[in-house]
């Protein structure tokens, strides 16, 4: 007996009575269903936005020691979810990237962010409640291994080493890039802005969310710091002023936590901030 895999296993008004029937014969079937999950299991997950399935996978993906190759299939239902306009079903998005990350690897995840493609004819958020449910979620996504990984390239001159006289595009270009991985995608957009108001504001959130998302605030301090010193290349008061306000709050709350700069985080900034310091005489 075999299974195909058909998109229309679960598409139309059915998908309760399809899953219904699906969890009958899992139960009936026993340990023998094992060998139909790569057919059958991985392409009903990905054509689920459900956020119940994504909160199954966030359970069960960390206990697993290996997954079928087909978990990648799943990875453009999971971005999606990320951004679902339901505040839950981004919640179990989130909570279930690390298992993702841990069994797929940061090369895989970040080489399928690039293949991404907008849903046509996607109308436009509308403004209001909508940016406020937008901007509910976490500014930060905990990614494991993730700065680690970011060392290892940099050390392997994969990427560009951090380390100029004054910022070129290229350097710019690529902190985005890494930050788009771990950052919710309003914050980075603001903290990119053209205008310097709103990355005033961003730093706002960033400072009310120091405390409640310290981990991830922390699992993503090599990028946030890069981020601090092109800012030391700026001339706006307000904005330098800010950033001063935050670092200072930050490393108030990494000495709470009993964390203390890598020397990869450490090289990335201080020759920044001294610089500055010598220039200016101050922030």
């Amino acid at each position: 007996m075999s299974f195909r895999s058909d998109a229309r296993l679960v598409h139309g008004p059915q998908v309760q009575q399809t899953l219904s029937i699906l969890q009958q014969l899992a139960t009936a079937m026993g340990p023998g269903l094992k060998q139909h999950v790569k057919a059958l299991g991985f392409p009903v997950i990905t054509v689920l936005g459900d956020s119940k399935v994504l909160g199954w996978l966030a359970e069960k993906l960390p206990s697993l020691r290996t997954v079928p190759g087909d978990l990648m299939l799943c990875l453009p239902q999971l971005f999606a979810c990320l951004e679902d306009r339901n505040a839950d079903v981004r919640k179990k998005a989130q909570d279930a990237l690390p298992s993702f990350m841990m069994h797929l690897g940061y090369d895989k995840m970040n080489k399928a962010t690039g293949k991404l493609k907008g849903p046509a004819g996607k109308k436009p958020a509308a403004k209001g409640v909508k940016d406020d449910e937008d901007k509910s979620g976490p500014i930060f996504i905990l990614i494991p291994s993730a700065k680690e990984q970011r060392i290892k390239e940099e050390k392997q001159l994969k990427i560009l080493k951090w380390n100029f006289i004054t910022p070129r595009d290229e350097y710019v270009e690529q902190l985005k890039a890494q930050m788009a991985t771990c950052f919710a995608k309003w914050l980075l957009d603001e903290l990119f802005h053209f205008d310097f108001q709103r990355h005033v504001k961003a730093i706002g959130v960033m400072i009310e969310r120091l405390n409640s998302e310290s981990d991830a605030t922390i699992g993503c301090l090599d990028l946030i710091l890069k981020w601090v010193t092109l800012r030391f290349f700026e001339t706006n008061t307000t904005i330098l002023m800010k950033v001063l306000e935050y670092l200072k709050l930050l490393f108030t709350m990494l000495n709470t936590e009993g964390y203390h700069l890598t020397e990869y985080e450490a090289n990335s900034f201080i020759p920044y901030l001294i610089l500055k310091v010598r220039l200016h005489g101050s922030l």
